[in-house]
């Protein structure tokens, strides 16, 4: 079965940053504690759905017109740094988005339009960020900590603003090397 997420991609010139601020990080934390995002592999995501059959990756295809549809693009930035559940023990590294609002509004016409089509609503709040690294499971709760004390000394400013004028259904394959992204089909936003 396929592993699908709904996203948001974002341009190269801020790609481009987010980047050089993740290699930074990269170098000022311990080698092997933290998972890093591939750069190719960055993007804002409104849903993960995880493993679903190919007839309700279908469904979910045709929900996403109607999810797009009454949204006009709008414009997110990239900044801040932030940590889950806690800087104290973090277990993912993450930047902020700025002018979200509509992207919250944008979740929830898709969370709509999903249940319409048998896809339960998530049962948690929606948080807008971008993913940069994850606490490895083998390391250990000090080395955690000392991740979190380190990175809470950096603030990341605006890494650039960027247009939003689609989402993209796309299919995450796992391999050794990596997942590999296919976006599966767009839908363009539009107001009307």
């Amino acid at each position: 079965m396929p592993r699908i997420f709904i996203a948001i991609k974002m341009p190269e010139a801020v790609i481009g940053k987010v980047t050089e601020v993740s290699r930074y990080f990269q170098s000022q934390t311990p080698a092997g504690a933290l998972k890093w995002v591939e750069t190719e592999n960055l993007h804002l995501t409104l849903r993960f759905l995880g493993e679903i059959s190919e007839e309700a990756v279908l469904k979910v295809q045709s929900s996403l017109p109607q999810a797009a549809m009454g949204q006009p693009p709008f414009t997110l930035s990239v900044e801040g740094l932030g940590m889950y559940p806690s800087p104290g023990q973090p277990q993912v590294i993450w930047l902020g988005v700025k002018g979200s609002k509509p992207m919250v509004a944008l979740h929830a016409q898709l969370e709509t339009a999903l249940a319409r089509v048998g896809i339960e609503k998530e049962d948690r709040p929606f948080h807008p960020h971008l993913t940069l690294a994850r606490v490895r499971q083998r390391t250990d709760r000090a080395t955690a900590h000392q991740i979190g004390e380190t990175l809470t000394q950096f603030k990341v400013g605006s890494l650039g603003a960027f247009q939003v004028d689609q989402i993209q259904l796309i299919e995450s394959q796992l391999t050794p090397q990596g997942p590999v992204y296919t976006t599966r089909s767009t839908a363009p936003l539009s107001a009307v």
